[in-house]
């Protein structure tokens, strides 16, 4: 894969800037969907039904609290705002794990989406 620098030459991305395309989109996806569609949801989930708490509305209390979670552990890395921003498609991820029952398709969503911010805000 080669880039164009900021003169216009093309050059090949550091090995640093490689490694970070790729946890971006192949682990991170992989490893935030298990811990957080996966395992965190469905525990929220049990919790809730075994205490007799009901959902109100179109998003669960337990795709909700996930996704605050997910935003939240952001937080760290990037500014208030834009893990803020992560909040909805975190939400939609959220959704179609309670639709499909599994967290493939949210891996597969959740790699587009970062590999789409990477080509869009990355320099």
């Amino acid at each position: 894969m080669l880039f164009l620098s900021d003169g216009g030459v093309i050059q090949r991305p550091s090995t640093a800037s490689l490694h970070a395309v790729l946890l971006m989109i192949l682990a991170a996806p992989v490893l935030e969907e298990l811990a957080f569609r996966g395992a965190l949801l469905d525990l929220l989930q049990a919790t809730l039904k075994r205490l007799g708490i009901s959902n109100v509305g179109p998003v669960t209390r337990a795709n909700l609290i996930t996704s605050i979670g997910f935003a939240a552990c952001h937080l760290p890395y990037q500014s208030a705002p834009l893990a803020a921003a992560i909040l909805l498609p975190s939400l939609l991820l959220g959704r179609m794990r309670e639709i499909t029952g599994s967290v493939l398709p949210c891996i597969v969503v959740h790699a587009w989406f970062n590999a789409c911010f990477i080509a869009v805000f990355a320099r």
